[in-house]
């Protein structure tokens, strides 16, 4: 093969894997929306619309399976664990019983709301639980603060700051939470409307 015909395989195979790269850019994206769209759902939409959503991500991952290894993995999203958690958020036949649910959102208003380095409110919730790593923790924190601690440890990796807990926390597992960004904005939501009935409560004692 002469020097010219190599430089132009060279050349044809970098346009090839820049176009995979963005190809897997936009199918992250993809499932990062459809993750979003599955917590908004669960907490504030009904049967129905999770039914609607989830075929969607059924055909989405009917898509990435056809693809094959062509699909990038990334440390902090792992499609596989990604599916898991789309399939029990949405799938309404593997709902779990309204007991279960409530023990669930007592355990979130610690999680989701009180960042356990800071001690203070999430405002940026991160965790890994969309990446694939059997000793990655679960744990929410707030953005600046884990941060703050893996830089200052010198390291890519530190122990879980949270009691008890035996897992570590690794920089590039870190993603954002998209059920713990969703789940505030329905506490808010709730916070407003009980505000609002209150007030027009007080408002009626005095008709």
């Amino acid at each position: 093969m002469r020097q010219r015909d190599i430089s132009d395989t060279c050349d044809e195979l970098i346009e090839l894997t820049e176009t995979w790269s963005l190809c897997n850019d936009d199918i992250y994206r993809i499932a990062n929306q459809l993750l979003s769209l599955a917590f908004a759902v669960k907490y504030f939409g009904n049967d129905t619309l999770r039914s609607r959503v989830w075929r969607v991500c059924v055909s989405f991952y009917a898509e990435l399976e056809a693809l094959g290894e062509q699909v990038e993995q990334r440390p902090n999203f792992n499609y596989d664990c990604v599916y898991l958690l789309l399939h029990r958020t949405l799938d309404t036949s593997s709902k779990t019983d309204e007991n279960e649910d409530v023990l669930v959102e007592e355990d979130k208003s610690t999680m989701f709301s009180i960042c356990p380095i800071s001690r203070r409110p999430i405002t940026y919730p991160v965790s890994q639980r969309f990446s694939h790593g059997e000793d990655s923790c679960e744990h929410v924190f707030d953005n600046s603060s884990i941060t703050e601690l893996l830089r200052s440890s010198n390291s890519s990796s530190v122990d879980c700051p949270v009691a008890a807990c035996t897992k570590k926390v690794y920089k590039s597992r870190l993603h954002r939470d998209w059920e713990s960004v969703h789940w505030r904005r329905h506490q808010d939501y709730v916070k407003t409307v009980e505000s609002a009935k209150a007030l027009f409560n007080k408002g009626a004692l005095y008709l």
